[in-house]
């Protein structure tokens, strides 16, 4: 981080922690479901498609799903706790926007400090049912955010449209 001017608008980014946290209970609910089959299945199992597996087939299916979960549901511990920790932005200074190094992922806590007159272009796309990624596309690379990363939509909304009037102000003195 760096010790240059103050942010005039700022918001916090970082995963919904109450999404994580829902997604890791759903993890550890269905570890211990494929457990108990794994280990109590009495039949096999049947699907719509007509796929039909014995016993011992079934037992096998959930006892490999019932290894490997808890390492889905170590990981997603491990990114809520980074969640709940996170000091992570996107902020507006009068000549230059900070957002986190990766805004995408959650590999880093770094963020970068990206001058408006760098900024070549922005854009808004869709990426799902309410899902949208700002894209700054700079003289050094591309930058993304999410809006699922803001506490709200308009949080992510206001975020765009500020950086839209802070890049027409400074392109207009």
């Amino acid at each position: 981080m760096s010790t240059s001017p103050r942010p005039i608008y700022q918001f916090p980014y970082r995963p919904s922690r109450l999404k994580l946290a829902t997604l890791l209970a759903l993890a550890l609910g269905g570890m211990a479901v494929c457990s108990y089959f794994a280990l109590y299945a009495e039949g096999g199992a049947r699907s719509a498609r007509g796929i039909e597996l014995t016993r011992d087939q079934f037992r096998l299916l959930t006892g490999i799903i019932a290894l490997f979960s808890p390492l889905g549901a170590l990981a997603l511990a491990f990114y809520l706790a980074q969640a709940c920790r996170s000091r992570r932005r996107a902020a507006i200074a009068a000549d230059r926007i900070y957002v986190p190094l990766d805004g995408l992922a959650y590999a880093s806590t770094n963020e970068i400090e990206i001058p408006l007159e760098a900024i070549e272009s922005t854009g808004i796309e869709h990426l799902g049912e309410n899902d949208y990624v700002l894209v700054i596309v700079h003289r050094k690379g591309i930058a993304r955010l999410l809006s699922s990363h803001f506490a709200r939509r308009r949080d992510f909304d206001r975020f765009a449209a500020r950086l839209s009037e802070a890049r027409k102000q400074g392109q207009s003195t």
